[in-house]
C-alpha cells in the first residue's frame, strides 16, 4: 500500500487510557478488548462523551509498552490504572492505512520516513487512531485506521 502522508496541526485532545505491556501478538485481542470495554464504561459513568478508540505506542520494547486509550469530552479524571492525560496540541505527520491491523507497521514507517525527509523530528509518542469499528465492518481489508506521528 501507498501512503499519502502529510502535517496537519492538531489541538490538544484529552484521553483515558490504560497502560500494558505487550510480548506476544496473542496478547493483542484479550487485552486490548478488556480495555476498551472498561474506558468506555468508566468514561459513561463519569458523564463523558468518548471519541474514537486509539493506540498510543509509549516504548517499542521488547516488551513493546502501549496506551490502550479514548479520546474524551470534556477532560475526566482518571482513576487507579485508568490514566488521564492529552494528546498535545501541535504538528503531527499523518496517513491513513486500510487494511488489517497485523499490517499497520507500513503506515507507521511512512510517517517517520515523511518525517524525515522533510526535516521535522519526533517530538511525542506515535498513535494511531481506529476510524472503522470491527463490530460493524465484519471484512478486515476494509478497516480504516489514521496513523500520527508528533513532530517538531
Amino acid at each position: 500500500m501507498t501512503y499519502d502522508c502529510h502535517v496537519e496541526r492538531r489541538e490538544a485532545q484529552p484521553i483515558l487510557g490504560i497502560q500494558a505491556e505487550m510480548t506476544t501478538p496473542e496478547e493483542f485481542g484479550p487485552k486490548v478488548g478488556a480495555a476498551y470495554g472498561r474506558l468506555y464504561a468508566y468514561a459513561g459513568a463519569k458523564g463523558a462523551t468518548p471519541g474514537m478508540p486509539m493506540m498510543i505506542v509509549r516504548d517499542m520494547g521488547p516488551p513493546m509498552l502501549l496506551e490502550i486509550a479514548i479520546a474524551v469530552t470534556p477532560e475526566t479524571p482518571g482513576d487507579g490504572d485508568i490514566l488521564a492525560s492529552a494528546l498535545p496540541a501541535g504538528d503531527v505527520v499523518t496517513t491513513l492505512h486500510i487494511g488489517p491491523y497485523d499490517t499497520i507497521g507500513a503506515a507507521y514507517e511512512a510517517v517517520f520516513a515523511y518525517a524525515g525527509q522533510h526535516g521535522r523530528q519526533p517530538a511525542g509518542a506515535p498513535y494511531e487512531t481506529y476510524l472503522t469499528d470491527p463490530d460493524t465492518e465484519p471484512d478486515p481489508a476494509k478497516y480504516r485506521s489514521e496513523v500520527c506521528l508528533p513532530v517538531a
